[in-house]
């Protein structure tokens, strides 16, 4: 694990981070956000219904900081592809928390 500023792209793909110089640090984030999900129980796993489009996801990596500007941790999240999703057949209302004050 880096314990130091590091100046280095971070993956745009699952395909990018494996093969990185630091593939064991990116696999361990995607290890610890896997966990997170089934612990919060996120989701469940069912058998793909033949009428349903089935939405992707893909991973987001960001090297993390601290306030200083020196090397914090890897962080790796797990995201849905909503942009595939169409109106009416894979949702019918949309929902953003806002605060009201």
């Amino acid at each position: 694990m880096l314990t130091q500023h590091a100046s280095f792209e971070e993956p745009k793909s699952y395909e990018d981070a494996i093969v990185s110089p630091y593939r064991d640090d990116w696999m361990t984030a995607m290890q610890i956000e896997h966990d997170s999900l089934v612990s919060n129980q996120v989701w469940r796993l069912l058998n793909r219904p033949t009428n349903k489009n089935v939405i992707k996801c893909k991973w987001v990596y960001k090297v993390k900081h601290d306030a200083n500007g020196k090397f914090d941790k890897f962080k790796a999240r797990l995201v849905a592809k909503g942009f595939t999703q169409k109106q009416g057949i894979d949702y019918n209302e949309t929902f953003s928390p806002v605060v009201r004050h």
